[in-house]
């Protein structure tokens, strides 16, 4: 009769173990679901976190270009300004347009050209400030070799003089020794500044 007991206390003993375990079972279960979703919402958030880092390093990379780009186009616009205000600065006035076309008679004489007289033309704009083209046309009369050195100091002068148009003749007049002098007609262009505002007398 004992015999018979223990054998069937047995499966009793293990039931009631088994329904012991049910709530440790499922305690196990909620940790290890807890602790995957931490895990892959700590993985996920991680990875989000990451993706935003390198997102804004090649944005911060981008605008450091963009600011290198803009930094070298404001230097070279710098310089550029500045060559254009010694330009500006260089330029004759209005004023020393007669002069400038004394220094051309005396380079005449000096390479031993004649000149015999010139015509003067100013062409304004109608933007106030702006340069104005000023012209000088003549005729240069004289051996080959003299006209063309005047020719030559003319092109390579400190002012901004352009040779606009430059034709050439032989001269009616034939020189002592048998050959004929050369006419250049010449037409040379500058530009000019503006004279500056003088104050008005009341």
């Amino acid at each position: 009769m004992v015999k018979g007991l223990s054998q069937r206390g047995v499966p009793v003993l293990s039931r009631l173990l088994l329904v012991s375990l049910i709530p440790l079972m499922s305690l196990v279960t909620l940790s290890c679901f807890t602790a995957a979703g931490v895990y892959f919402s700590t993985h996920v958030s991680a990875q989000q976190h990451l993706a935003e880092a390198d997102m804004a390093y090649q944005t911060a990379i981008r605008e450091q270009a963009t600011l290198r780009s803009t930094r070298k186009t404001q230097e070279e616009l710098r310089a550029i300004k500045g060559q254009l205000d010694d330009v500006w600065r260089r330029l004759p006035t209005e004023t020393e347009f007669a002069s400038l076309a004394l220094a051309i008679a005396d380079l005449g004489r000096t390479e031993r050209v004649h000149i015999p007289g010139m015509q003067y033309g100013m062409e304004r704009t109608k933007v106030a400030g702006l340069p104005v083209k000023g012209s000088l046309s003549f005729s240069v009369t004289g051996p080959y070799a003299a006209v063309y050195r005047f020719i030559h100091r003319l092109e390579s002068s400190d002012s901004y003089i352009v040779i606009e148009s430059l034709d050439a003749s032989r001269s009616a007049k034939t020189a002592p020794a048998g050959s004929a002098d050369v006419v250049f007609h010449v037409t040379v262009v500058t530009f000019l500044r503006p004279n500056p505002p003088t104050g008005r007398m009341s």
